[in-house]
């Protein structure tokens, strides 16, 4: 059974039996990422915690790291090494003649 839920499920809701929690983005409050991750491993259980991020993350997995008081384990996923660098000082080529746009729908981390 996979349960796929947004923030709201991060507090209040009860789910016996949580193997694994996976999250897609890190949450910007430290403070939801303990709530997030709380759903596993609940009454003597084990679980895991998975969490994708980006080199933007960083600094806010440090701050996440300091609250719990725990360090979180990186592992850099197969494939993706070599943009690991890149991510850093991203370009993005425009050709000539073409301006580039920008769309808003709210603020919204890139993925």
């Amino acid at each position: 059974r996979v349960l796929v839920a947004t923030d709201v499920a991060a507090r209040g809701i009860d789910v016996d039996l949580v193997s694994h929690v996976i999250n897609y983005d890190v949450p910007e409050v430290p403070e939801d990422y303990v709530h997030r991750i709380g759903r596993t491993g609940r009454a003597g259980n084990k679980g895991r915690a998975i969490t994708l991020l980006t080199v933007a993350d960083e600094h806010t997995m440090r701050a996440i790291e300091r609250l719990t008081g725990q360090s979180v384990e990186r592992v850099l996923l197969p494939d993706f090494g070599g943009t690991l660098s890149a991510a850093k000082n991203p370009t993005k080529k425009i050709e000539p003649g073409k301006k580039k746009t920008f769309r808003s729908f709210g603020r919204r981390r890139s993925r």
